[in-house]
């Protein structure tokens, strides 16, 4: 029986959580003004990548 009290705390624990972070997340929603839209960025890893430099004369 143990552990099925175990198994039930744990889904009942999920919801909880589940349930709160809706609730947190709605009242964010309304008192956060939504960001703009960023404009183009750049490919991941920042900058363009620079061009390769000639190989040195042996």
């Amino acid at each position: 029986m143990s552990r099925e009290l175990i198994a039930s705390a744990e889904i009942w624990q999920k919801g909880v959580a589940r349930d709160l972070a809706e609730k947190v997340a709605a009242v964010l929603k309304e008192k956060v003004p939504a960001a703009p839209a960023p404009e183009a960025a750049p490919a991941e890893g920042g900058e363009k990548p620079a061009e390769s430099a000639p190989k040195p004369q042996p």
